[in-house]
């Protein structure tokens, strides 16, 4: 079944065309507060690591997969401050860091990286980087006042799917 799941991933962002302009109306620019009542749970602590590498128990026993905050910070983020342009959009995780996305194909610290629009509308983050994939796909709902963000790591370990809604600031364009 995982077999398929990734198949079908591969296929899906393999073959999938996606635009690098953002479709009218689609502005994500603003300050996104966390509306943890309707999101997922962030991850446990305990599969939020540090190190590059964690090796398996010595039982073999296999769990959720690992998360590291540096890499993926919209996990643990509680306030989001966006400022996209036609090209690209810089996301400031306030108290985790900052992250630029370039719309289109990019390397960036061993991560190859496809930004872009898929057919839907969605803006999907595609990022591999040797046995890990994670994507996160953007969606505004509510007019442009909710944004919705689907985030999936698949590792080795395993696969994890975390929604996270955020509203957006009032006072944000």
């Amino acid at each position: 079944m995982r077999r398929l799941r990734w198949l079908w991933l591969l296929l899906t962002v393999g073959c999938s065309s996606i635009a690098t302009a953002p479709p009218d109306g689609f502005d994500l620019t603003g300050v996104w507060r966390l509306d943890a009542a309707a999101s997922d749970v962030a991850p446990a602590r305990e599969h939020i690591v540090e190190p590059e590498h964690r090796r398996l128990p010595a039982d073999g026993a296999r769990g959720p997969p690992p998360f590291r905050p540096s890499d993926f910070p919209l996990l643990l983020a509680d306030t989001l401050v966006i400022e996209q342009d036609p090209q690209s959009m810089g996301i400031e995780y306030v108290g985790l860091g900052y992250r630029d996305v370039t719309f289109g194909e990019r390397e960036w610290g061993g991560w190859k990286i496809e930004a872009g629009w898929d057919d839907a509308g969605e803006l999907r983050v595609h990022m591999k980087r040797r046995g890990t994939a994670y994507e996160e796909r953007y969606r505004l709902e509510a007019g442009g006042a909710r944004l919705v963000v689907v985030a999936t790591v698949d590792t080795r370990r395993g696969e994890r799917t975390v929604t996270r809604l955020f509203a957006r600031d009032a006072t944000s364009p």
